[in-house]
């Protein structure tokens, strides 16, 4: 029987890693530990999952993951609340990669590939303000909040995609020299960016 697999599946799980919570190693209890986030459901006053961790993930995690490969979390509750540490069990160069991990993972970073872009438009007609980002490691829901001078925008008048990529302003009338810029997070996540502010001219 293998010990362990490249594969993020609980039977592809590192088989010995139920004895750090001195648990007997056999398939139950290591389809108990497979990226388990619920607390006390391993060993009492802990959360203890197994996950295997891709390298992207390693960088995202800015040094807090020991390495790529199989990786136990656990955090405390009682006296050592919210105390996170990360113990490699096996060093891999490379594991499939799974998604669902990563909102186990502090540290996802958001990188801009694009920022929004100063517009000059015509007076009373639309303009819009994109921006292009994604998550490292891949995988996680971005949410968009587009700002106008630094004020929150909502869905509304002339305004539409307040909550996208895409903002777009129907009218410029109303709205000249006006700056705009997004603030991005990650779902269910605390990282967070603001782009670049982008500043609208309209002309006659």
């Amino acid at each position: 029987m293998p010990l362990w697999s490249s594969n993020n599946t609980a039977n592809g799980s590192t088989f010995f890693a139920t004895a750090q919570g001195h648990k007997h190693p056999d398939r139950p209890n290591q389809a108990v530990l497979f990226a388990n986030t619920t607390a006390n459901a391993f060993i009492e006053n802990v959360t203890m999952g197994q996950f295997g961790v891709t390298a992207n993930a390693t960088q995202a995690a800015q040094g807090k993951i020991p390495h790529s490969g199989w990786n136990l979390r656990y955090q405390w509750s009682g006296g050592r609340a919210n105390r996170t540490f990360y113990e490699c069990l096996v060093a891999g160069s490379s594991i499939n990669s799974n998604p669902a991990i990563y909102a186990n993972i502090p540290d996802v970073t958001i990188v801009i590939n694009s920022q929004p872009q100063a517009n000059t438009q015509v007076w009373k007609n639309a303009a819009s303000f994109s921006v292009s980002a994604v998550t490292v490691p891949v995988g996680r829901t971005l949410v968009y909040k587009w700002m106008q001078n630094n004020a929150f925008l909502a869905d509304a008048g002339i305004y539409s995609g307040t909550q996208t990529a895409t903002l777009t302003i129907s009218n410029n009338s109303t709205v000249n020299c006006n700056n705009y810029a997004c603030m991005i997070n990650v779902a269910g996540g605390s990282a967070n960016v603001n782009t670049a502010n982008a500043l609208l001219v309209s002309t006659h």
